[in-house]
């Protein structure tokens, strides 16, 4: 089945039964999705993911929705991006608040579009 954005794509090859029943708990999947992802598009992958008989594979999927704009302005001007918030490992956490390594690993995550 060809799915309209890479986040399919990448969610497909994770479907495998240790990650999806197997692992006692969980094996989180991160996904960075565009500001500009699409309301339909977000809400149709979330309903493939809880499908149990579904393609996609996972049990636990997180989704932050920023651009590199975006990560890029909050170095710059952190103020004005005080409320940007990021998943990492489990826990969602301010990106200003971040040390500069791990704002730049935030910056170099794969984006799924």
């Amino acid at each position: 089945m060809k799915y309209f954005c890479r986040s399919f794509r990448a969610m497909e090859s994770w479907n495998i039964r240790d990650l999806n029943v197997g692992v006692a708990n969980g094996a989180e999947i991160d996904l960075v999705i565009a500001e500009d992802f699409s309301k339909n598009d977000l809400v149709t992958f979330l309903r493939k993911f809880a499908d149990e008989d579904g393609e996609l594979g996972g049990n636990i999927v997180t989704v932050t929705c920023a651009d590199p704009e975006t990560y890029s302005a909050a170095v710059t001007d952190p103020e004005k991006y005080n409320l940007l918030r990021v998943r990492e490992g489990g826990w969602s956490e301010y990106f200003i608040t971040f040390f500069k390594s791990h704002q730049e690993q935030h910056r170099r995550r794969v984006r799924y579009y």
